[in-house]
């Protein structure tokens, strides 16, 4: 089941996100435009066109580099898969680079998911784990 759904622009250069740990597993896609992430001993590199996987162990916030923001998908998920759990056991998130079309997968993601969790039915929770199996699984 999706936890949280966040699609669209975001300034956190406007308006910041701050350190704290998240209660679900964070995937957040930049689409459009450069986000960093910051942990609370390090801040990493801007970034674009990725997938960042995060565990609700690490507290982190977001950061963008101009007034313009950036445009992100954001899954928040209760469990994930036991392979990405193994993948991340050591380490405080995974990064994924994106491609074109990744980027129009994901992006088509976060619109069926906004449909489904606006009107559930049968079919949402089907849907559930086949995104986050896609998001897994990158």
């Amino acid at each position: 089941m999706i936890k949280y759904l966040g699609v669209g622009r975001r300034r956190y250069h406007a308006k910041p996100n701050y350190l704290y740990k998240r209660r679900y597993w964070e995937f957040q896609a930049i689409v459009g435009g450069k986000l960093a992430l910051r942990l609370e001993d390090h801040t990493y590199p801007y970034q674009s066109n990725c997938l960042w996987c995060i565990p609700p162990s690490t507290a982190h916030a977001w950061q963008d580099i101009t007034d313009e923001g950036c445009e992100v998908v954001v899954f928040h998920f209760p469990d994930v898969p036991e392979q990405l759990h193994q993948a991340i056991a050591s380490q405080p998130y995974l990064l994924c680079l994106l491609d074109k079309h990744d980027i129009k997968r994901i992006r088509h993601l976060g619109e069926l998911a906004k449909k489904y969790m606006e009107k559930e039915n049968a079919h949402s929770f089907l849907f559930y784990q086949q995104a986050l199996l896609e998001l897994s699984f990158r």
